[in-house]
């Protein structure tokens, strides 16, 4: 299977990953949903193996700034 490559910012990377990590656990022990619980393993994996300390730096100073500009929620 050949693979496609997707190119995100950090700070999207980490918002889909935290999306990702939310409704991931509702979806455990339901067998419809297997092949999606894989896709987002694999796509966890990528996003750690891609991610160094800079971009992630990078991300969390995003999410700051979104949350200043009312983009975003503010953290619980």
């Amino acid at each position: 299977m050949q693979k496609i490559k997707i190119e995100l910012s950090p700070h999207d990377a980490m918002l889909l990953a935290s999306f990702h990590a939310e409704f991931a656990g509702d979806l455990v022990g339901d067998n419809r949903f297997i092949s999606l619980n894989v896709a987002i393993n694999n796509y966890f994996e990528q996003v750690v193996k891609n991610m160094d300390d800079t971009k992630l730096d990078d991300a969390m100073a995003e999410i700051e700034v979104n949350i200043l500009l009312g983009r975003s929620p503010e953290r619980p």
